[in-house]
């Protein structure tokens, strides 16, 4: 992750994200899925969609059925021409604990593990579906921004010091990152103290693809996935990273004197 935080700014001159995001945009659906071998197709990117790739017995269509991402259910519908045997392999994303495959409706009698392709060869027919379930679970990702300076003691012996410790934390949903329009900036932003209980405590989904956080002494906070926060209106913030109170630390008691 990196620090996203900004807010959308009317711009008169030409920013190059809008030829090269045009670009990645058309190069998409070469990526999303491959021939990767003379029987073998890689399923890279999930969505709805159909692709039709060409084998040495004829060509197979490969439909894929899926809310992804507000749902982590993705179902992979193989029509070859004629019976054929291939391989097809689908990418599990790294944040998919617990994922879970089915073969026709039959659990799949094999290892579904995040970071990886699940790898299925078989002869398959008209209709044959595979579907993967990804857990789409709430996770809280914590991380701090931290200067040290080095220096020398009197002794010559170096020296390095933390001059400034920032907390921060950032929520994810599956592939979505989600935000909120908390105000942000150099001595404006506000610091979240977040409950010390599970995170399911306070930190629930509310629809589809909305979020409601209740930190500790304040309303409570809804969040959007990040290209939906802030609106189109110029100058609407969209906050990633919050800043967040260090962790409690225990009240500082004098140690008693030493006989």
């Amino acid at each position: 992750y990196v620090f996203p935080n900004g807010r959308r700014v009317h711009t008169t001159y030409w920013r190059c994200c809008k030829s090269s995001g045009a670009m990645a945009l058309e190069e998409l659906p070469e990526v999303a899925v491959q021939l990767t071998g003379e029987r073998e197709i890689s399923v890279q990117l999930h969505g709805p969609g159909t692709a039709t790739l060409p084998l040495p017995d004829g060509e197979v269509r490969l439909e894929q059925i899926t809310r992804y991402p507000f749902d982590g259910e993705v179902s992979l519908r193989v029509w070859p021409a004629r019976p054929v045997e291939f391989t097809l392999r689908v990418r599990v994303p790294s944040w998919a604990l617990g994922a879970s495959a089915r073969l026709n409706g039959s659990a799949l009698d094999a290892a579904v593990e995040p970071g990886t392709y699940l790898a299925c060869t078989r002869a398959w027919q008209a209709g044959d579906e595979l579907t993967l379930n990804f857990p789409m679970q709430v996770q809280l990702h914590r991380r701090a921004s931290r200067n040290v300076q080095e220096s020398r003691a009197p002794d010559g012996s170096p020296v390095r010091q933390e001059v400034l410790h920032f907390d921060y934390a950032a929520v994810t949903r599956g592939p979505l990152v989600y935000a909120t329009e908390l105000i942000d900036g150099f001595k404006t932003e506000e610091s979240l103290r977040l409950p010390e209980q599970p995170l399911s405590q306070w930190l629930q989904v509310v629809d589809d693809d909305a979020l409601r956080m209740s930190p500790l002494g304040r309303d409570a906070l809804t969040f959007q996935p990040y290209y939906r926060a802030g609106g189109r209106e110029h100058g609407a913030w969209r906050l990633t990273w919050m800043s967040v109170a260090p962790p409690r630390t225990l009240p500082f008691t004098e140690e008693p004197p030493q006989d």
